[in-house]
């Protein structure tokens, strides 16, 4: 398993992305699945809110909240009502998941071929959908459903061309950052505190890992002699020539 989500894009911060990953892992949790989730981070152009990959499936997944009822067809501009009254325009959902996915597919393609596959495309309402609404459901390109409509339907099929290796290097190539469940359902300031923590343990190992190359011995003798000084007893010092450092 894997959970990437990125370094250069914003955390995520809304309280429906949290509860729509915190949902889908732990449902691929209980179930012991392998799988790899991105979360809020832009590719061909496109920013997408979530892509699960697990086995041979891929979804991609527009995650929304609102408490006020929302109107909408698949095609045209969906409106929302506002506290004054007045229906405001609101995004249209179904085409932010489809034009989605198709980019997320676009990307898959320019690695290896995918013939006729697509990823599963999904708008999901985590606080469900407030009395008066009135909207899609989708097609087969892309349903819409509340949290708990997706949940209870999820099931994973169908013949994606990528492992989850393919997803793991698409992580690394997009330079995201593996976190916890447990960070991305902390309040922000912990985010904060997990994120300030994991930038020192990697500017650490790039500052003094070459020069502990020079000045440890790597044989496997020295290493666990180091290693039961440290651990058998209160602390262990180590001793010996100053060595200047190569250029």
């Amino acid at each position: 398993m894997r959970w990437a989500a990125p370094t250069s894009e914003p955390p995520i911060d809304q309280d429906s992305e949290s509860k729509f990953l915190a949902s889908a892992i732990g449902w691929l949790h209980a179930r012991r699945l392998p799988f790899v989730v991105l979360a809020n981070f832009h590719i061909g152009g496109r920013q997408i809110d979530c892509a699960i990959a697990a086995a041979n499936t891929v979804l991609v997944v527009e995650v929304k909240s609102s408490f006020l009822p929302v109107l909408g067809e698949i095609n045209g501009t969906w409106s929302r009502l506002h506290a004054s009254g007045q229906w405001l325009p609101y995004g249209n959902a179904y085409e932010q998941a489809l034009k989605a996915k198709n980019a997320l597919r676009d990307v898959m393609a320019s690695v290896k071929e995918v013939g006729t596959f697509y990823p599963d495309g999904h708008v999901v309402f985590t606080s469900g959908l407030p009395s008066g609404s009135q909207l899609t459901r989708g097609d087969y390109k892309v349903g819409v459903q509340t949290l708990d409509e997706f949940m209870a339907g999820l099931v994973l099929q169908g013949a994606s061309p990528w492992t989850l290796d393919d997803w793991r290097r698409l992580a690394s190539n997009l330079s995201l950052t593996s976190v916890t469940m447990d960070e991305i359902i902390a309040p922000r300031d912990l985010r904060l505190a997990h994120e300030i923590v994991r930038h020192y343990c990697a500017t650490a190992a790039t500052e003094y890992g070459g020069a502990a190359r020079r000045w440890l011995s790597e044989s496997t003798e020295q290493q666990t002699a180091l290693f039961s000084a440290a651990t058998s007893g209160p602390g262990c010092f180590i001793s010996g020539p100053l060595v200047a450092a190569r250029p």
